[in-house]
């Protein structure tokens, strides 16, 4: 059996209007049903949830194939109500192993590889493995432990800086990033607990207290500090943060409470939260640029999409993913990319920002290409407050 979801639809949806999500929907059915054996039965679900129970398969192999092919066939541009729509899908599979298991328990053990496929990211499939179902008990209780964490004053964020590639290392900005101070497993990284956060509906209260708390800490800095241009504070916001109706009313308002100038703030989203936008997350952007903060694009990889960005969108920012970065002096693609990336923002008048710097040699060959900034493990790792001092180092005070 296989468990589907469309990555993107509800984005879709609400930029777009529920009547060309409905269409989407129907042609997503049609394409599903003509990639699969005659034989094969495609459901719906409701939603953008659909399964496809597979007859007479011959192992594992096979009915990844017909994921491959769903996928395929599903990555394909849709032409609707005069909109260019692009989504993929999320596909979870679970093979019986004798005539005698219960649909129902195929069903929910594709539903788990489903979304451990999203976890994976975007256009992924994952086959159903009895740790699964251990996991999803241990996501269950991660959920309530998050919900706990928010009044508990569990959560820490650390700082990493953004520095200027002009070999002095002066310090232009610096991200925010959350960690948790989980009281039995120890100090965890977003990537433990965010995919979590995204699911419950959490990630709203959590990334609006990051940004309320960072912005509250980026001020007092910049009063401590206020020789020189103030440092320009980073924070990132989910695809789901990016959707909430009341986002730009929030932001107005935190400024307002914790007196940070708007020019200070740096609001970050990954190219993924705009994939497939139909025109409502641009119109959010620039609404947020209405209220002058400044605004990056991260995580940017190899995706075609990406290289229309500056030209689509009110950004001030480009950050290369660090995954682009790491091959820079080894491969030549890598170094294609970055290039071209580069040029393309100095075009439009965008600054490129490369993540994941580790050593002298990346920042030569950044430097080279025409990239003035970067942060990386070579400048610092994320650290939590008290050690930021490395602020006044790096800035010359």
């Amino acid at each position: 059996m296989l468990f589907l979801d469309l990555d993107g639809f509800k984005n879709v949806n609400d930029s777009l209007g529920h009547e060309v999500g409905d269409g989407l929907l129907v042609a997503a059915a049609e394409r599903i049903e003509a990639s699969v054996r005659l034989g094969d039965t495609v459901a719906r679900l409701g939603g953008d949830e659909f399964t496809v129970l597979l007859e007479d398969v011959t192992g594992v192999g096979e009915a990844i194939g017909v994921a491959d092919r769903i996928a395929a066939k599903l990555s394909s541009p849709f032409e609707l109500a005069g909109e260019e729509v692009l989504v993929t899908s999320s596909v979870g599979i679970s093979v019986s192993a004798t005539a005698h298991d219960r649909p129902e328990d195929l069903m929910r053990e594709a539903d788990l590889a489903m979304y451990r496929a999203k976890e994976t990211g975007k256009a992924h499939h994952r086959v159903f493995e009895e740790n699964m179902g251990a996991e999803a008990r241990d996501r269950l209780k991660l959920a309530g432990d998050l919900r706990r964490a928010i009044d508990g004053d569990e959560f820490r964020i650390y700082y990493q800086p953004l520095v200027v590639l002009d070999g002095e290392r002066r310090v232009a900005g610096m991200e925010a990033l959350l960690r948790w101070e989980h009281p039995d497993r120890g100090l965890l990284v977003p990537s433990q607990f965010l995919p979590v956060a995204e699911e419950t509906g959490l990630i709203l209260p959590i990334g609006m207290w990051v940004l309320e708390e960072a912005c509250e800490q980026a001020n007092a800095w910049r009063k401590e500090w206020p020789e020189g241009p103030p440092p320009m504070l980073c924070v990132n916001l989910s695809a789901k943060q990016m959707q909430a109706p009341d986002l730009v009313e929030d932001v107005s308002r935190i400024l307002a409470r914790t007196g940070l100038p708007p020019e200070c703030l740096d609001l970050e989203i990954t190219g993924d939260a705009l994939a497939g936008d139909g025109g409502a997350l641009a119109s959010r952007l620039r609404e947020l640029k209405a209220l002058g903060v400044k605004l990056t694009v991260d995580d940017l990889g190899g995706q075609d999409a990406s290289l229309s960005l500056p030209r689509r969108l009110p950004v001030d920012f480009l950050k290369i993913d660090r995954s682009v970065i790491d091959g820079l002096g080894r491969n030549p693609e890598d170094a294609a990319v970055t290039s071209a990336f580069i040029d393309l923002a100095d075009a439009f008048g965008v600054t490129v920002i490369a993540e994941g710097i580790e050593n002298a040699e990346q920042i030569s060959r950044l430097r080279e290409m025409g990239c003035k900034l970067g942060q990386g493990y070579h400048f610092s790792p994320p650290v939590p407050v008290p050690e930021v001092p490395w602020l006044r180092a790096l800035r010359g005070a």
